[in-house]
């Protein structure tokens, strides 16, 4: 960790990427830390709101940007970040796969392994996961001749929900109320 001594008192320095509009996560952790304690944000845009929140704000390239992890060490080494949380679920394969570049410095990166993350991106890997535990998750098609195949035979009935197998935020969502709406989408 890079906890340094700032008279008397253990300092943590949190770092927030891709803040976004999540205002109220950083709110919640400015609350509860302690005095002296620093959140830092960044986000492409220096108008994301919850930038407004953070002790420092920093705006960064996007996370596809091939320098984007080295901007990402070098601003943990010069904030003395001890955590860093993603709030953007398209950046955790990319800080899995460099945690170790992260931790080698003194920055706790809260990120699944990279196998949870890949399961849970996939509805289709995560229903399979579920079932593999003995719950009951929701049937879930990857083929429309098989989702055919179970309403004709009952085993389903409309309306359905589709969503694209990766994706994140709901986006994509349709509600599919009959056979026309299904060949549709």
């Amino acid at each position: 960790m890079n906890n340094y001594l700032y008279e008397g008192d253990i300092i943590m320095n949190i770092l927030f990427t891709c803040a976004g509009r999540r205002t109220y996560l950083l709110k919640y952790f400015k609350e509860n830390l302690s005095e002296g304690d620093k959140i830092v944000a960044t986000d492409m845009s220096l108008t994301a709101p919850a930038l407004q929140v953070a002790d420092m704000k920093l705006q960064v390239p996007a996370v596809y940007d091939s320098e984007y992890v080295n901007i990402m060490l070098r601003i943990c080494e010069e904030q003395r970040i001890d955590a860093l949380f993603s709030l953007n679920d398209l950046e955790l394969p990319i800080l899995a796969e460099n945690k170790a570049r992260f931790e080698a410095i003194g920055v706790k990166v809260v990120v699944s392994d990279p196998k949870v993350i890949d399961i849970a991106f996939d509805k289709y890997k995560t229903a399979q996961w579920i079932e593999s535990l003995g719950l009951t998750a929701p049937k879930t098609y990857v083929c429309l001749e098989d989702c055919k195949k179970a309403l004709a035979s009952g085993e389903i009935t409309f309306p359905l929900f589709m969503k694209p197998r990766w994706g994140s935020g709901s986006i994509g969502l349709e509600s599919i109320a009959d056979m026309e709406e299904l060949n549709i989408y």
